[in-house]
């Protein structure tokens, strides 16, 4: 379901798949998607077309996932920053995402990357 102004491409990305999986905030039944004026056009991803959901809560970051968080701005400066250097981005790719790494790790890494930024 789709809550923020952009619809992205996810849509047309799993119509044209062989096989799609999505991650969500969260996990709801079927009619809490329904309810409410306005929610149908809200439901963009056609079940037909998804292999598998996962729920990832925080999995959109550093982008938005409205209304449950907005985009992480400042980490995604950093992000773009590194992508335009080959050693910043060896050292980004180290310090948030170790072969070794998880999602616990990487939010970590993430929180203390705020911290030194304030």
């Amino acid at each position: 379901q789709y809550l923020g102004p952009d619809p992205y491409f996810d849509d047309l990305f799993c119509e044209s798949a062989d096989a799609a999986y999505v991650s969500c905030e969260r996990l709801v039944e079927t009619r809490e998607l329904a309810e409410g004026a306005g929610a149908l056009p809200t439901l963009l991803v056609q079940r037909h077309s998804v292999t598998g959901v996962v729920e990832t809560p925080g999995g959109a970051h550093f982008t938005s996932c409205v209304p449950d968080h907005p985009r992480d701005e400042p980490f995604q400066k950093a992000y773009a920053a590194a992508a335009a250097d080959p050693v910043a981005w060896a050292d980004f790719a180290a310090r948030f995402l170790p072969p070794d790494g998880d999602e616990k790790s990487y939010r970590e890494a993430v929180r203390v990357w705020h911290e030194e930024q304030k």
